[in-house]
Parts: C-alpha cells; structure tokens; sequence
C-alpha cells in the first residue's frame, strides 16, 4: 500500500507541489524561519 502512495506521489511534480505547499503552510505558521535549503533525491 505504501508503493502504491509513493508511486502516485512521484508522478509528475506531485512530490514538489507537496513539499512547496507543507512548506508554505509550516513559515505562515511560524515555526520556519529564513530560506530552507532543498534537498532533491529522487524516489528510489
């Protein structure tokens, strides 16, 4: 069930919308502060 969520998620730009939206909603809430550095690994 697991491969199957990581899978869908690794579709397209999926996996970046969702890192982009946790991380917008984590600063508006104030607990990150400055620029987060990316670190991009691909799924194995």
């Amino acid at each position: 069930m697991l491969s199957d969520f990581r899978d869908r998620l690794a579709e397209g730009d999926r996996a970046d919308r969702l890192l982009s939206l946790a991380l917008t909603r984590i600063r508006r809430a104030g607990l990150l502060k400055g620029r987060a550095t990316r670190v991009s690994r691909p799924f194995p």
